[in-house]
């Protein structure tokens, strides 16, 4: 095609000890429209061994012993389509992401043993995950050393409650601003800020209010849908010459944190308590300083 279309194929193979063989195959195409523009359509299938370790490792599960029961691996299908635009001062992407799920490896830490012994079941969903997003990114040069950044990503989630351990939101939306400067023929001034907002979630479906209703400390029930919220980034760097760095940023200005508003804590019905009702940032506003080093 006059050399506009490039295209990669690969395949996977694994043999594992637990689950067998698996075959992984891949395909990628990259289309130049001009010298500008140009699609790119990859796709593909990957896969995760399930393991349980970390979660007998961070100590929180309040069962006697986990019971295996996983006997597939987890399976990635996915889709992404992009098309990207670059030019000297402006460059963006816009792209749609798709990924189904099969059998999501998920922990049950209130099943028990014919002995009536608390367990908790490491096993496979039968139902699967599918996640869709649509995001855009782009970046435009003002000057030869200042550059706006812009980006946004809409995610749909379709899953069953449950399924995915922790919430994720459907909105998300960033700017970001880069200046550098050459001070002198060894020293270079680089600074960078950026403004991240993140949409509300809908902490009743991830967490599955329905089937497991969660309760503050108070006794007070979860608010279903978490508040949107903005954090905001800044850091500078100053290159004294091509040994020694010295810089400075803050993350996280405006302090805001989850525990303002909700506890990372929670309760169940029967009083039992967890730590993984997570939704927000749980470190408040993180000065900085230090200097770099190369030799």
């Amino acid at each position: 095609m006059d050399e506009k279309l490039e295209t990669n194929f690969s395949i996977r193979y694994d043999d594992h000890n637990v689950y067998g063989e698996i075959i992984s195959p891949r395909a990628n195409f990259l289309y130049h429209h001009n010298d500008n523009l140009n699609s790119r359509l990859s796709m593909g299938k990957g896969f995760r061994a399930p393991t349980s370790f970390f979660e007998q490792d961070h100590g929180i599960l309040d069962t006697s012993r986990i019971v295996r029961e996983v006997n597939k691996v987890e399976e990635s299908n996915n889709l992404t389509y992009a098309l990207n635009y670059s030019s000297p001062k402006f460059v963006w992407q816009a792209s749609y992401n798709y990924n189904l799920v099969k059998n999501m490896a998920m922990l049950d830490s209130g099943a028990t043993d014919d002995d009536g012994n608390a367990i908790t079941l490491f096993t496979s969903s039968t139902d699967d995950v599918t996640i869709q997003s649509l995001d855009f990114q782009a970046s435009y040069k003002f000057a030869k050393d200042f550059a706006l950044s812009l980006g946004l990503e809409k995610t749909d989630f379709d899953f069953a409650p449950g399924t995915l351990a922790f919430s994720r939101p459907e909105l998300s939306l960033y700017s970001s601003i880069d200046y550098e400067k050459k001070l002198s023929d060894h020293m270079h001034l680089h600074t960078f800020a950026r403004v991240t907002y993140i949409g509300e979630q809908d902490l009743a479906k991830f967490y599955d209010y329905a089937n497991t209703p969660r309760y503050n400390l108070n006794g007070t029930k979860k608010m279903d849908k978490s508040p949107s919220y903005a954090t905001f980034d800044a850091k500078i760097s100053l290159e004294l010459n091509d040994n020694w760095t010295i810089y400075s940023g803050v993350d996280n200005l405006t302090d805001y944190k989850q525990s303002d508003k909700e506890s990372l804590l929670w309760l169940d019905e029967t009083g039992s308590i967890d730590v993984t009702h997570i939704w927000g940032p749980n470190r408040g506003r993180y000065i900085y300083a230090g200097i770099k080093i190369n030799f």
